[in-house]
């Protein structure tokens, strides 16, 4: 189907001062008054195409009965379409070929499309300033509710399930970070409450990149394990990271697996069990001394990379060294009737040092804390808190699988808005002509 639409410009420039910066914004300005106006031609000649073909195949069938005016929301403002109307002979119905043919929806101003670039801001801003925001940008946007309400249509659940089953992970990071929720629905839980987000990344070996591969609201490390676990295959799974969370090894550890604890986690952990010990801050200096003098303790990736398996005599010396350190803290710990810390540091210390068991079996370097995690997690934790003080379950979801495609490096913006709102239809636009011509002021 080819359209020929003309179009008469009328260009008046007036005296005064002028530059390239003025004649670019009037120009972008006006776009949207020639974007509509194309839209809408479009529209009504498809519509009068339909019609005309459904009277040509059915003869007898269709009676002419007018029109039906439909307002549409664009970036562009609003756009005001008339649509063909028939009653069918042959079941006594209103018809409307046009409408049928575009798949137009009932009872919605805003598609899809038209809602992606404010939706797209929510990565950063609240829903109120994105849609102020888009508006200050094109021209029209649709309300914060409406980005609020519609969001569903775009992302659905939001619920990130990918299908991993032919990638071959080798390391998984596990951590959460927590968020306040509130209830509206369920009335047997409180209106407000705290809770967790939840994410997974894994990396296919060394060197490369950790990218997300599970992302759960307020479910338990049991289920998100398991979930995981259906998608993606654990054949290969060398290396469990993570910060010692209850429930984390128990839930993702599978057979086989080295589980490496967090160095920057366990140091601070310590302190917390401390404290609950009775311990104060001031009191904690010598243990925490003691802790900080392992000689694997505090041990940066970047030192950690320069080991290497062919010093595996030096390397089983630091491993010695730091689990005497350990059981001699253990022992410090029970004398002092520090119970809880002593055996948080028994616990801790075969997982403290499985890089370096990792890197004697294999020769390769894995992380020694959650750090690439952290990072990743934080890109959303200060966002999730400053966009909304409290959250439902669903619409955290929902939000997440928004502004994890947007900040995250592994994620095609364009890939994602061509997922939701389907690829582009066969419709090119081309300007087949410009002439310019002096007028009369």
């Amino acid at each position: 189907m080819k359209l020929e639409v003309t179009l008469e410009l009328d260009i008046k420039i007036t005296d005064g001062p002028m530059n390239i910066n003025g004649i670019i914004k009037a120009v972008h300005q006006y776009q949207n008054e020639l974007g509509k106006n194309i839209v809408r031609e479009i529209l009504e000649a498809i519509d009068r195409k339909a019609c005309d073909e459904a009277e040509e195949r059915f003869p007898l069938r269709y009676r002419n009965k007018g029109y039906s005016h439909r307002q549409f929301r664009t970036p562009m403002g609003k756009v005001f379409v008339r649509f063909g109307r028939f009653i069918d002979s042959w079941g006594g119905r209103v018809a409307m070929p046009g409408r049928a043919a575009l798949e137009v929806p009932a009872y919605k101003r805003w598609l899809p499309w038209c809602l992606t670039p404010a939706a797209g801001l929510l990565a950063k801003v609240s829903y109120s300033q994105s849609s102020k925001e888009a508006e200050r940008l094109q021209g029209d946007s649709p309300s914060k509710s409406t980005i609020h309400r519609r969001l569903s249509d775009l992302v659905g659940s939001g619920d990130f399930t990918p299908y991993l089953r032919k990638r071959q992970f080798r390391y998984l990071m596990v951590d959460g970070t927590g968020a306040r929720f509130q209830n509206r629905a369920d009335e047997s839980r409180p209106d407000f409450y705290e809770g967790e987000i939840r994410f997974a990344f894994a990396s296919v070996g060394e060197g490369r990149p950790f990218e997300l591969v599970g992302m759960w609201v307020e479910r338990s490390w049991k289920d998100c394990a398991q979930e995981l676990y259906r998608r993606m295959s654990t054949d290969r799974l060398e290396v469990l990271v993570c910060d010692g969370g209850p429930g984390i090894e128990e839930a993702f550890a599978v057979p086989g697996m080295r589980v490496q604890r967090c160095q920057w986690h366990g140091k601070r952990d310590l302190s917390f069990i401390l404290y609950q010990d009775g311990v104060k801050k001031a009191q904690q200096e010598e243990i925490m001394a003691a802790f900080a003098a392992a000689p694997l303790a505090g041990l940066n990736m970047e030192k950690i990379e320069t080991l290497r398996k062919e010093d595996a005599e030096t390397l089983g010396d630091l491993r010695k060294k730091t689990l005497h350190s350990f059981c001699d803290l253990y022992f410090f710990l029970q004398s002092k009737g520090y119970h809880n810390a002593a055996v948080y540091m028994s616990n801790l210390a075969q997982p403290f040092v499985s890089f370096i068991d990792h890197i004697i079996e294999t020769g390769k370097v894995i992380p020694a804390t959650s750090n690439i995690i952290e990072g990743k997690i934080s890109l959303f934790k200060n966002r999730i808190k400053s966009i909304g003080k409290r959250w439902s379950e669903a619409g955290l979801m929902r939000w997440l699988s928004i502004a994890v495609k947007k900040l995250l490096p592994e994620f095609n913006w364009n890939t994602l808005w061509n997922n939701i709102t389907g690829n582009p239809l066969p419709v090119e636009i081309k300007l087949v002509l410009i002439s310019t011509k002096p007028g009369c002021h």
